[in-house]
This record gives structure tokens, C-alpha cells and sequence, in this order.
């Protein structure tokens, strides 16, 4: 498992980037590929198709189709992770009587995704209640359920919405 699957800050929330990546996360689902107009204006042309480039040099986006006016392009799998994680800098706390609960049993020989889901845990607002049980204030199940899922580790990492009067904090 690569580093870079766990980080949430490759990508500045308002970039031209974030931005396109967005739309086709929104549009397409990240399932299927979104036609986007090339913008007329030399300015705006020049930072969308840098920003195109810039995100298929990354592998995040596929293009898939090329004319003179339009690309038809397709999120891929790592460019589906990036755009949850994007989605992750923007959650909403959960009301005071409820947390996010991550649990997490990972085997011996995988420790190094232990570790990584440590750091992760540590740097995105979770505290531990134990070495392998964290909670956050912030309403990430659904989101991480996801990338989790994306990256194969749903079966080893699970996500639940709880009451706080049953946790320690």
C-alpha cells in the first residue's frame, strides 16, 4: 500500500485542479467519463489545459476522447480517491451527541498499514480511545467507508456513526 493513498492534502481546496477535479467527481460519478468544453479565452484556455495536464501527468484523470473544443475525460481510480479526499476537507461537524468512530484490525504482517492509519487518523482530526479504535467530531463515515472500500481495505477498517455518551473522549 503506497503513502500517498492516505494524505488529504495533495490538492488545494481552490486550485483550478480541485476545481475540475470536482466536476467530474459531481458530474460523472467518477464512474463515467464527463465532455468539458476547452474554455475560448487564451488566458482561461491556457490554465485549464495546464491544470489537464498537470492531473493526467498524476494519473488522476484519464482522457479519453480529444477534439478541438472538447475532452472527454474519466476519473481514474486514484483520481476517485483524490476527489473523496477532497470531499473530506469539507465535512461538516456531526451534532455534539454524536462521533465518528473508526475501528481497524489489520494483521501482523500488513503493520505498515497500521502505521499509515495512524498518521492518517492522527492528522485528520481522530483521537484514540485505543491503539486500533479512533473518534473524530467531524461526519467522515460515509466518506472514508468509501476511500477505504476504493483501496481494499473496507474489510479491515470499519466506520460508524455513535452516540458519544457511549465513548470516552
Amino acid at each position: 500500500m503506497n503513502e500517498k493513498y492516505f494524505k488529504i492534502k495533495s490538492l488545494q481546496p481552490n486550485s483550478e485542479n480541485a476545481w475540475l477535479l470536482s466536476l467530474l467527481g459531481d458530474v460523472g460519478g467518477g464512474r463515467r467519463a464527463v465532455n468539458i468544453l476547452i474554455p475560448d479565452s487564451s488566458g482561461k484556455r491556457d490554465t485549464f489545459l495546464r491544470s489537464i495536464s498537470s492531473l493526467s501527468k498524476k494519473r488522476i484523470i484519464e482522457i479519453k476522447n480529444k477534439s478541438l473544443n472538447s475532452l472527454k475525460i474519466k476519473l481514474t481510480d486514484l483520481g476517485k480517491i483524490e476527489f473523496l479526499c477532497l470531499k473530506l476537507k469539507n465535512v461538516e461537524k456531526l451534532p455534539k451527541n454524536l462521533a465518528c468512530l473508526a475501528v481497524f484490525d489489520i494483521p501482523e504482517k500488513q503493520r505498515n498499514i497500521r502505521g499509515l492509519l495512524r498518521v492518517f487518523f492522527r492528522e485528520n482530526s481522530f483521537l484514540p480511545l485505543q491503539k486500533s479504535v479512533w473518534i473524530s467530531d467531524y461526519n467522515f463515515t460515509e466518506s472514508l467507508t468509501t476511500v477505504f472500500g476504493l483501496v481494499g481495505l473496507n474489510k479491515l477498517v470499519k466506520f460508524f456513526t455513535v452516540l458519544k455518551n457511549n465513548c470516552r473522549q
